[in-house]
């Protein structure tokens, strides 16, 4: 599967030209995977064109000291790397997560160099025993390298090993509620880190590999190895010899914990002895640290880059001085139950009252959202706000460290930051000290909104600015007068060190900044090329246009062409390298020599002469590097036969076509001539396939094979029907039968921001014809693949399959696909003997199944029914072989059974010929199809029209009929808004006029045309606008108020509360001047808001409806009054409907997804579900607590504008058949987390907001991901009381308690989480392990069901201590279900969840193997799972044993994702649904179920099982034929009875176990009805 990725990386990795620094320093971004979460900062927002390398953070190690050699990466978080689809990732992408955009961000900027970085502060701290085992160092490395071959858009590894000797976490830090490990040391680290990176660089020698090295100032020297103070330690190489480059933490200089305030970053010292930072040595600042590195441990400057903070620290308790908080003690809070002091809150701290890290970033200075807000700074000027500086703050910046800080003296607060001032500083200070660059830490921590990426784009820029009194150098690199590409050129001072290096793509490059009056040289480097240095002797001013010249040697190949021992001469021999070709002819002594294959390169070189082959065919030298000598042999002469014929359109010859015979390994082509003729010689014995090609036709036959040519051969080709003008179409076909409904796939590259990534389908006509729209590739240079998937097309293989890559053509060009398999079509060639179009009046019908019925007719030609599916076109046919062989049809029509109990005439066709010419049978709803008239409103058609009072409307509509008989239009009538106008006709074009008067501007206006024809029928289109008022005379218009809140206008309450009531006020030529509303008795001033908002807070008084009168007045006294009426009800268990006594449970999509199509809610009335969740609601922003439904507005339109009472109508139609309607939400994009009281209010407030609008039946909780987190992992008290200490944990209960109180018990409360927060603390409880059981235990009053879902997450351990994963089917829905109900101890916690009863429990399965990345059990599967579980009755392979109590005869039902997915394909029509309703049927039913009476003729049928025989008998006819299948659909046995009689005993031996069958019984006048039927004596 890791190959699989692979595969789907590289097609979906185009080259595409993008952004990047225009500097040749390396700016790399550090991006932390935690970003996702409360920063909301996903991998798309990362700006790549400011940046060099991306290190991706963090991944830790797994270490075994006792099995070194298991060595591996280890993922930190599998949600965030590989499993969220935020930001609309495609469900069926091979990766999702951070990973996913992380390849498309690599697509977007193909520059950018993406590295994992591992390590960090809490997860290095096995990197010192890796280091220090060669097997482990070995392990790692190779780990590392087959991760870049899974994931290719990865280009290294970042070795962040921050403390090697000393220092780093002590054991007493806590981080997410953990403690953390302390940190691991050898005294051999340094050493051992050295030989780590060399194990790295042996294992990815084309690697990037580097390190981030630390700030301890006085420690460096010891801990990092250079060619400067390696040999004191004895080695002989050291970081650099292995690393590409090596970053360097700038920052974290100075903390809290030195109870000073201090700075974080200092760019120099401060000299102050007071500063804690300060050393009468030594100090710790950059510049100091800088020059340990360079100078004492020696590091190459070209690769060593200074690293640059995007955050600082805050000091709280700061004492008073005259140093403006500078430099004073600032001691951290002592806080009981901490082992250590504790820093002031930062700008991300969560609730953990031991976790505050005092970090402050400048994204939260500058105002943007955050968890704990600092908004001290403007974010354009980066100085003090108004508000800021009234509330205390100053801004000081510090000219000798070059940094600025935030005091408030008043507050006794302290910030040390990082600005635009300072970070320009710092990137001019790595330009002075030729460093390669600069490293951020974080990328997530900088400015947004707005003004976004302040800081990086400060360092992009400050890169790119000139230093005043420096010069430039820049030129190319040539080999002769061609540039050389990707060479490396470095600039070296008259030491010659080298002190700046680029990498250039183009062959240009162009060094800044360098001093003036210095000697420097220049030289490249690339393998396989010699290059001239070039020296620059004191130079002053810029130097331009600076040649590198480089040659690169030559060599030769050549050898003899010998027949046995005689030369032979005349042979031409080739040596082809890319677009380079050289050759060279034997000479009379069957010698040759080719000269001048440029060293490096790869070269085929091959012989050739007519007539003849040579051995060896061909031989390859990889990278060329000396002369080589090659003889070949001549074998004998060649036979060679002809494949000829001519090319015609009809009985027109085509010129210009090409024919071409390819074999392994190559091809033969030629060209028709004039006359249409062509001719190919072909050498015998070989194996050819013929195609004939012509940009935009295609020919017939497709391809012909030739295996083994061993004569001359005839092959005529006819030329198709010219394709469309569409850049992109062809034909799909099985053979030569075209393919209709076939779906071909149409992928395109982000390419910019307008033209992002995109999937097509095009489905093939009743010809196999597709084509693409010019406008899907408009703006597109490249297709990334064009294919037919099998798993939209009925699994059926398509080639070819490796159309990848490739351009966007010009012109027409055709795309075929063909398969050697057979095609899953219901609809054959167009010669087919029966076929014909199903519609509903003169609408086709899509999907319909038409059954043909065809008798015994031989030993060779049995009874059979055969279906054939109508087509988006409600076309039809089957194929001839169906019928061959047969004279007689029985019957000819749609069984009410199989197309929705929908009737189609005729519905009479029966005993009647074979046709023996194509035949068409059309079949409709409608009895009679009658010809009605067609309206088309033409003109207007603009939803606004504006013209000027006086002026008038013309309206045009063309009328015309459905069809052409005797039917006329007899009448045509245009209304506007029920008026009637008058109306002119021309040749079926309606016109009337219209012109408004000065009332009727500023409003909504519809027009209705209606036709009447001659039989009767009518038609009506309508038309709606609004009509305003452009111009010099123009009235008045009077102020629009729009109704907001509450929006639905029945409030229920248990106790009189505020009812807020909102309107919008506008007036397009004026001002509304005030805005009134009338209620309850009284006239009342309603406030002005944003927006045009208008709000009054009502509290009623009684339970009743209260008219509502609004008055909104303009500028010029006119007024709008607005009607409306708000009732007043109280909460009532009548308003929800109750849920079934046996559950099938499914959830519905609100968005589209191709493999499982979206679904109205009226489709599902009748379905299997008795109960179904809306999915989802999500909150704005992911701000966690302000809820918003999700809608699929595109399928609730009208005139073109998402109406939301379409929605609630098609929600309605489904409660109103007494389906309960329940809104989930979360789900794997959603995003919920209630830090405290207000949020949980808002929280509360919107789902009663959302519930009420909509009439749901209850909410479902399904938190995933970063909402079951609730940073509760310390919890010891699973008691209410207990969890009164965690906020995010308490919040959610009473969210939900508040909820199920305010509307009574008849409101249903259901919740979905995932194994790993429910069963998974059985074994662990962490902040997510178990995070959900103190959830079920505090609402297990409230909750009516529990589905936990047993497919994505994996398994946990059962009851018995058995692991019970995905591979162990039943068994792991029998255990993990025992779990839910019988209760457990969680972990070693001291805690223990209750269980829930039976009746709350439902097992919850995906509804087909698409449906979820794991977890799916076939319905026979389920069922077992689900019959032992109820009744006790074991299955095959059980190998859980339920705990005493069981079985569970009420456990409640199924849980199913989803509805969409059990009615797609992969669902095989509903197949899960279907098996979970029968066997909820077969436990209550009688011996024998009538499923549905399929025809009234076959009523005398019964059918029954009597000892382990199925007996089916009919009074009235003879039983032609029984059908019996499992749940499953499976056909167990087909009985042709051909003894006549009426009475049948079947035996089989699926009867002698207890399951339900359903028979199918056809009698001799092919009527048939079919049975659930169950043997209830086993």
């Amino acid at each position: 599967m890791k190959h699989y990725y692979r595969l789907l990386f590289l097609l979906l990795f185009p080259l595409l030209a993008s952004a990047q620094p225009a500097h040749g320093k390396k700016v790399v971004g550090y991006y932390a995977q935690w970003s996702i979460y409360a920063r909301d900062f996903n991998v798309p927002k990362i700006d790549g064109s400011k940046l060099t390398h991306l290190n991706y953070s963090f991944y830790g190690t797994t270490y075994d000291p006792a099995h070194p050699e298991n060595t591996k990466l280890k993922c930190l978080d599998t949600y965030a790397d590989f499993e969220h689809m935020e930001g609309g990732i495609p469900w069926d992408a091979p990766v999702k997560g951070n990973f996913y955009d992380l390849m498309k961000l690599k697509q977007k900027y193909p520059h950018l160099k993406i590295l994992i970085s591992v390590g960090g502060w809490t997860k290095g701290q096995d990197l010192s025993p890796i280091a220090a085992s060669p097997v482990a160092r070995a392990a790692l490395a190779a780990d590392m390298a087959n991760f870049i071959v899974t994931y290719p858009f990865i280009d290294g590894f970042d070795i962040d090993w921050e403390y090697p000797l000393s220092g780093g976490t002590d054991g007493t830090e806590i981080v997410n509620g953990m403690p953390v490990p302390p940190q691991k040391y050898s005294p051999d680290d340094n050493k051992n880190l050295v030989l780590l990176l060399k194990a790295m660089r042996q294992a990815m020698p084309n690697k990037l590999v580097t390190i981030a090295a630390g700030n301890n100032v006085r420690n460096v020297s010891k801990q990092y190895l250079g060619p400067n103070n390696r040999a004191q330690y004895g080695m002989t190489e050291d970081i650099s010899t292995y690393c590409d480059y090596i970053t360097y933490f700038g920052y974290d200089f100075g903390g809290n914990w030195y109870d000073k305030t201090c700075y974080n970053a200092p760019l120099y010292a401060s000299g102050n002895p007071n500063d804690p930072l300060y050393g009468a040595t030594q100090s710790e600042s950059l510049d100091e640290l800088t020059n340990q590195y360079l100078n004492v441990i020696g590091f190459p400057a070209n690769k060593l880059i200074m690293g640059l903070p995007f955050y600082g620290k805050k000091f709280d308790n700061v004492a008073a001085n005259s140093t403006n908080g500078l430099f004073v003690a600032a001691p951290r809070y002592i806080v009981p139950g901490c082992t250590n002091p504790q820093n002031p809150t930062g700008t991300w701290d969560g609730s953990g009252a031991c976790e505050k890290s005092g970090s402050i970033e400048i994204c939260d200075l500058v105002g943007n959202p955050v968890t704990n807000s600092h908004a001290y700074l403007d974010p354009n000027t980066m100085m003090v706000t108004p508000s800021a500086a009234s509330a205390g703050w100053v801004r000081y910046f510090d000219n000798t460290t070059k940094v600025p800080y935030l005091y408030n003296s008043t507050l006794k607060q302290f910030i040390s930051y990082e600005d635009k001032q300072s970070m320009d500083l710092k990137v001019q200070y790595i330009k002075s000290r030729n460093l390669a660059g600069g490293m951020i830490w974080e990328l997530s921590q900088d400015t947004r909104g707005s003004i976004p990426n302040s800081l990086l784009n400060q360092v992009d820029t400050s890169f790119g600015s000139v230093v005043p009194g420096t010069v430039s150098i820049s030129g190319s690199v040539k080999n002769g007068s061609a540039l050389v590409t990707d060479v490396t050129v470095e600039l070296r001072n008259a030491s010659n060190a080298v002190i700046q290096t680029v990498v250039s793509a183009n062959g240009n490059f162009a060094f800044n900044n360098l001093t003036s009056g210095q000697n420097y040289s220049l030289t490249a480097l690339k393998a396989t090329y010699t290059f001239t240095p070039v020296t620059l002797v004191n130079v002053t001013v810029n130097q331009t246009a600076v040649v590198i010249n480089g040659t690169q040697p030559t060599y030769t190949v050549s050898g003899t062409v010998l027949d046995g021992s005689t030369p032979v001469s005349g042979v031409t021999v080739t040596a082809v390298s890319g677009s380079t070709t050289l050759t060279a002819v034997s000479n009379a002594s069957g010698v040759y020599s080719i000269a001048g294959l440029t060293a490096g390169l790869n070269f085929t070189v091959t012989a050739a002469k007519s007539g003849f082959s040579y051995a060896p065919a061909s031989t390859v030298y990889n990278a060329i590097d000396s002369n080589k000598t090659l003889n070949f042999t001549q074998g004998a002469p060649v036979v060679n036969y002809t494949v000829s014929g001519t090319v015609l359109n009809s009985t027109t010859p085509v010129s210009g076509v090409t024919v071409t015979a390819s074999f392994t390994g190559g091809s033969y082509a030629a060209v028709t001539n004039a006359s249409g003729t062509y001719s190919l010689s072909l050498p015998s014995g070989g194996n050819y396939t013929v195609t004939a090609a012509l940009t935009g036709q295609t020919f017939t036959p497709a391809s012909t094979v030739y295996s083994n040519l061993n004569a001359n051969k005839t092959l005529n080709f006819t030329q198709d029907v010219v394709v469309s003008t569409s850049k992109i179409s062809g034909t799909v076909k099985n053979g030569t039968n075209p393919v209709a409904g076939a779906k071909v796939e149409l992928v395109l590259p982000w390419t910019d921001n307008t033209h992002n990534w995109k999937s097509v389908i095009a489905t093939t006509d009743a010809q196999g014809k597709y084509s693409f729209d010019n406008s899907v590739v408009d703006g597109y240079t490249q297709v990334l693949s064009l294919k037919l998937n099998s798993w939209q097309n009925g699994e059926v293989a398509y080639y070819p399959n490796n159309l990848a890559n490739f351009a966007v053509p010009a012109n027409p060009t055709v795309y075929n696909f063909n398969t050697s398999s057979t095609a899953k079509s219901a609809l054959a060639a167009a010669a087919n003997l029966i076929s014909g179009t199903v519609k509903n009046g003169t609408t086709p019908v899509a999907g319909a199944k038409v059954e043909i019925v065809l008798p015994w007719t031989d030993n060779t030609h049995n009874w059979k029914s055969v279906l054939a599916t109508t087509d988006a076109s409600g076309n039809y046919s089957f194929d001839n072989s169906v019928v061959a062989g047969y004279t007689q049809i029985l019957s000819l029509k749609l069984n009410g059974w199989e197309n929705g109990d929908v009737t189609y005439y005729p519905n009479n066709l029966a005993n009647f010929a074979v046709p023996t010419t194509p035949t068409i049978y059309n079949f409709n709803r409608q009895a009679v199809v009658a010809t009605k008239p067609v309206v088309t409103i033409t003109a207007p058609t603009a939803s606004a029209i504006a013209i000027n009072l006086g002026s008038a409307i013309n309206f045009v509509a063309s009328v015309g009929l459905s069809a052409v008989d005797a039917t006329t239009i007899s009448s045509v009538v245009f209304s506007l808004d029920g008026q009637s106008l008058s109306t002119a006709n021309s040749s079926g074009t309606y016109t009337a006029a219209w012109t408004p008067a000065a009332n009727q501007f500023s409003l909504s206006h519809t027009l209705t045309v209606t036709a009447t024809a001659s039989n009767g029928t009518t038609d009506s289109k309508t038309y709606s606008f609004t009509l305003t008022c452009s111009g010099a005379n123009c009235p008045n218009a009077l102020p629009v108020i729009t109704w907001n809140s509450p929006s639905n206008t029945t409030v229920y309450q248990n106790t009189f509360q505020v009812v807020p009531i909102s309107v919008t006020a506008v007036d397009s030529d004026g001002t509304v001047s005030g805005v009134t509303i009338t209620i309850n008795g009284g006239t009342f001033n309603m406030t002005a808001g944003t927006n045009n908002t208008y709000t009054y807070n009502f509290t009623p008084s009684a339970y009743q409806d209260y008219p509502v009168v609004i008055k909104a007045t303009d500028n010029k006294s006119g007024v709008t009054t607005l009607n409306n009426t708000i009732k007043i009800a109280t909460v009532s268990t009548n308003r929800f409907i109750p849920l079934p006594s046996k559950i099938i449970l499914g959830y519905a999509h609100s968005w589209e997804n191709a493999g499982a199509p979206f679904l109205y809610f009226s489709q599902m009335v009748g379905s299997k579900f008795n109960v179904v969740d809306y999915s989802f609601v999500e909150t704005v922003n992911r701000d966690g607590y302000t809820p918003i439904l999700t809608t699929n507005d595109t399928r609730y339109l009208t005139n073109g504008v998402f109406n939301k009472q379409l929605l609630k109508n098609d929600i309605k139609s489904l409660r109103d058949s007494g389906v309960p309607v329940i809104v989930s939400i979360g789900g794997q994009n959603g995003h919920v987390v209630l830090d405290n009281v207000t949020q949980k209010n808002i929280f509360v407030n919107g789902l009663k907001a959302i519930i009420d609008e909509y009439q749901f039946d209850g909410v479902d909780i399904d938190f995933e991901g970063g909402s079951m987190n609730f940073n509760a992992g310390g919890l010891r008290d699973i008691s209410y009381a207990g969890i009164s200490a965690y906020p995010r944990l308490k919040n959610v209960v009473d969210a939900f308690k508040e909820l199920k109180a305010y509307y009574g018990p008849g409101f249903l409360l259901t919740a979905a989480p995932e194994t790993q927060y429910v069963q998974g603390g059985y074994t662990t409880y962490t902040d997510t392990f178990g995070s959900f059981l103190p959830i079920i235990q505090n609402l297990r009053n409230e909750l009516d069901l529990l589905a936990v879902q047993l497919y994505n997450t994996g398994g946990e351990n059962g009851l018995d201590g058995q692991y019970y994963g995905t591979a162990k089917k039943s068994n792991m829905v029998t255990a993990l279900t025992d779990m839910v109900i019988k209760g457990y101890n969680i972990a070693s916690t001291g805690m223990r969840f209750d269980g829930l009863p039976a009746s709350k429990v439902l097992i919850a399965l995906p509804a087909c193997p698409s449906a979820a990345g794991s977890g799916y059990l076939t319905p026979t599967e389920g069922i077992n799972a689900m019959h032992y579980l109820r009744t006790g009755t074991t299955f095959s392979g059980r190998t859980y044993t339920m705990q005493p109590g069981g079985p569970y005869p009420s456990l409640r039902g199924l849980m199913t994702w989803s509805v969409n997915w059990d009615a797609s394909s992969c669902g095989n029509s509903s197949e899960l649904s279907k098996a979970y309703a029968a066997y909820f049927a077969s436990q209550t039913a009688a011996k024998t179920l009538v499923l549905d009476d399929i025809s009234a003729k076959s009523n005398a049928t019964i059918a029954y099982f009597k000892n382990n025989a199925l007996s089916v008998t009919n009074e009235n006819e003879d039983i032609a034929q029984v059908d019996v299948f499992n749940v499953l659909g499976q056909n167990l046995v087909s009985h042709r009875n051909v003894q006549n009689n009426k009475e049948v005993l079947l035996h089989n031996q699926s009867f002698s176990s207890k399951q339900l069958f359903l028979v199918v019984v056809t009698d001799k006048a092919g009527n048939k009805k079919s049975f659930k039927v169950m043997n209830f004596l086993n």
